[in-house]
C-alpha cells in the first residue's frame, strides 16, 4: 500500500512538471535573472530551469501549507506534542495534502503566466507563497463548500 501511495504522490509531481512545461513552452516570458543563466546555456535552457524550480518550491510551499494547517487543526484540538513522523505521515495523507499538490501546477501556471520579469529570490519567494496558499487561491476557482439545494418552486405559485 505504501508503494501505491508513494507511485501516486510521484505520478502527481510528474503531471504537474509536465503542465508546467507546458505553461512555459507556450508563453513568450524571459527567464528570470539569476542562478540558471549564464553565457554557455541557452535561453529556452535557463528558462526551463527556471520554470522548474520554480515548480518545485511551489510543492514545498504546498506540503509547508497543508502542514501548517494541519498543526492548528491538533492545536485546536487540545494536542501539544506530536512525533515528527506522524505528523508527516499525517500531512502527505491528508486530502487537504493532495488537493494543494492537484491544484499547484494550476496555482504555479498563474504565476508563471504573471511574470514579466523576476528576480530568482523573488521566484522562490512568490513560489512558495502561492504554494502555501493554494487552498485559497483554487478556492476562488473551484469551491469545495457543498452547493445549498434551492428549494423547489412550488407549481401554481
Amino acid at each position: 500500500m505504501k508503494v501505491l501511495r508513494y507511485a501516486s504522490l510521484a505520478a502527481a509531481a510528474l503531471v504537474g512538471l509536465g503542465i508546467t512545461y507546458w505553461f512555459v513552452s507556450r508563453s513568450q516570458v524571459p527567464g528570470a535573472s539569476g542562478a540558471f543563466q549564464s553565457a554557455t546555456t541557452q535561453k529556452w535552457t535557463s528558462t526551463l530551469l527556471t520554470a522548474g524550480y520554480g515548480f518545485c518550491l511551489t510543492l514545498i510551499g504546498v506540503a509547508l501549507g497543508a502542514t501548517y494547517r494541519r498543526l492548528i487543526k491538533l492545536r485546536s484540538a487540545g494536542v501539544d506534542k506530536i512525533s515528527f513522523g506522524k505528523l508527516i505521515g499525517d500531512v502527505c495523507t491528508s486530502v487537504d495534502f493532495y488537493i494543494g499538490l492537484v491544484g499547484a501546477p494550476i496555482v504555479y501556471g498563474l504565476l508563471w503566466q504573471s511574470l514579466v520579469d523576476i528576480s530568482l529570490a523573488g521566484l522562490s519567494i512568490i513560489a512558495l507563497q502561492n504554494g502555501f496558499t493554494s487552498h485559497a487561491i483554487l478556492d476562488q476557482f473551484v469551491s469545495s463548500k457543498p452547493l445549498e439545494k434551492v428549494p423547489a418552486a412550488t407549481p401554481g405559485v
